[in-house]
């Protein structure tokens, strides 16, 4: 039975994303430069690390994904990511100048501790990307940031992902700056953020015109490359949580090598486009699912003229692109179940552990 309840927790906390970074730019940059106080006692060790192993589950793992990407091509560090789940079970091998950097809204996902408590055997730094500092994951890390997004109530994670992605990146830049190496104009960029987010919340009553056409779909396709690899992902889970949705998240150039046979006139994507290296490659991809009869909803800087459906949005630099479209998947997301009628705070045979 369809709810009529309107006033959702979900887009509350979507339209909070603005003042989430605010917040951890006010705690964390000061004079173009990243102060982690929290990093005291272990200046030396982190300034030593040339490994990082970034571990999650769900949603968070969506972020250790894009850390694992920025921390390669920002600090030119080797990396890895790991789902903490399946990470139990295996017998997990780190070097003893690893980082091991474990993601968590709430600081109590069992397997996450699990994991941590393993990583503590093989005395490598511990540090956490959390939403709770008396959490306990908190109590075993060397190193705990919080991600200051407040209490999240709806289930599907918004805000507190937007902020671990920007807690992820400050954490890079502070790394870079025990090795000379400076992201001042980048950092300068960043401060935009909260500004240009507001502007894609403007936006969405366009974007929910777009999902009342949609509002009968039954299966989506989200495609991103490099960067929106891990976007099309979380962008895919938030329609399947809040919307009951067949999606799937994949990477635009493994859905050309083979998943593109399942293309016909009811096959329908969400193609991020971000105007960056990879944009002819990804307009290449749109191009090849329009001739196959295929639709697609196009998330871009710009718009284009290739699709009917479009959500253009602010640019900014390529490291941070993620942190503004993931906002616009998050209301196509929250627009569809809305349409359907669905408890978006409150989906079924899921729950979420919020520390109270």
């Amino acid at each position: 039975m369809p709810t009529k309840k309107r006033d959702y927790h979900m887009l509350r906390e979507i339209e909070e994303q603005p003042a989430a970074i605010d917040n951890l730019i006010k705690k964390y940059v000061e004079k173009n430069q990243v102060e982690m106080k929290e990093f005291r006692e272990f200046k030396k060790k982190l300034r030593n690390i040339r490994r990082f192993s970034f571990w999650g589950i769900g949603s968070s793992f969506h972020a250790a994904m894009y850390a694992d990407y920025l921390f390669e091509d920002l600090c030119s560090v080797p990396c890895e990511c790991e789902r903490a789940d399946e990470l139990i079970i295996r017998k997990d091998v780190l070097e003893k100048d690893t980082a091991v950097v474990v993601i968590s809204q709430s600081g109590e996902t069992s397997d996450l501790i699990e994991a941590v408590k393993k990583a503590k055997m093989q005395k490598v730094l511990t540090i956490g990307i959390i939403n709770s500092k008396d959490s306990s994951l908190g109590s075993l890390l060397d190193v705990a940031l919080n991600i200051e997004a407040g209490e999240e109530k709806a289930l599907a994670a918004t805000k507190a992902f937007s902020s671990q992605l920007f807690t992820l990146f400050l954490l890079a830049v502070y790394y870079n700056q025990f090795r000379s190496r400076c992201n001042e104009d980048l950092l300068a960029v960043a401060k935009e953020l909260p500004r240009k987010i507001s502007r894609i919340i403007k936006q969405k009553k366009e974007i929910q015109e777009i999902a009342k056409k949609y509002k009968g779909l039954n299966h989506l396709t989200v495609l991103g490359r490099h960067w929106h690899y891990p976007i099309a992902e979380e962008v895919a889970l938030k329609c399947k949580e809040t919307a009951y949705l067949d999606a799937e998240g994949m990477a635009t150039e493994t859905f050309r090598h083979g998943p593109a046979a399942v293309i016909d006139e009811n096959f329908v994507s969400l193609i991020f486009l971000p105007k960056n290296k990879n944009y002819d490659e990804n307009v290449v991809a749109l191009e090849e699912t329009i001739r196959a009869k295929g639709k697609t909803i196009a998330v871009a800087n710009e718009e284009t003229k290739k699709v009917k459906d479009q959500i253009v949005i602010p640019k900014i630099d390529s490291v941070l692109q993620p942190l503004l479209s993931v906002v616009a998947g998050q209301y196509f997301a929250y627009f569809i179940a809305l349409e359907r009628g669905l408890d978006i705070d409150n989906p079924r045979n899921i729950f979420k552990f919020i520390k109270k």
